[in-house]
């Protein structure tokens, strides 16, 4: 997945398009109510790998962001 992202994301996506390219989020941060913005995590078996964060995912919003935290 972070070798493909940042070509990835030049293109808005929302919730379907993101979740048929990389699956179910291994976190999700909003609510089930589809009128409101969600913000999807994806964390790999490995630790030391960084989280991707993938906000907003609204299609009439900003472009979407990439955000790569940090491993320990």
């Amino acid at each position: 997945m972070r070798g493909r992202i940042a070509e990835w994301v030049r293109q808005d996506r929302g919730w379907a398009d993101v979740v048929a390219d990389f699956g179910p989020p291994s976190v999700l941060f909003g609510g089930t109510n589809p009128l409101y913005g969600k913000t999807l995590g994806y964390l790999t078996a490995r630790t030391e790998d960084p989280v991707v964060v993938l906000p907003p995912l609204e299609r009439h919003r900003a472009r979407s962001r990439v955000i790569l935290a940090a491993g320990p």
